[in-house]
């Protein structure tokens, strides 16, 4: 396997997917909550848009937490 794509599967180990997140919850607030259970590298917020009718609506927001090591991350699984 080459190393480079060996040291992002390594990286990402860490990472957890967290979804329906509601809209009016910022980025920070995810941040606080989920940094109890240990030391976060980064956060993502997306909202999660569905198309009815050709509308967009949001209902809610999916995130990725990306801590510093798999134990942390463990935590919260």
């Amino acid at each position: 396997m080459n190393p480079i794509v060996q040291n992002q599967k390594e990286m990402f180990k860490s990472n957890i997917y967290v979804k329906f997140i509601p809209t009016g919850i910022t980025q920070q607030e995810v941040e606080e909550k989920f940094g109890e259970a240990g030391a976060i590298l980064s956060v993502k917020l997306k909202d999660y848009e569905t198309n009815y009718n050709g509308e967009k609506f949001t209902s809610y927001q999916i995130g990725y937490v990306l801590y510093e090591d798999v134990k942390c991350a463990q935590k919260c699984i």
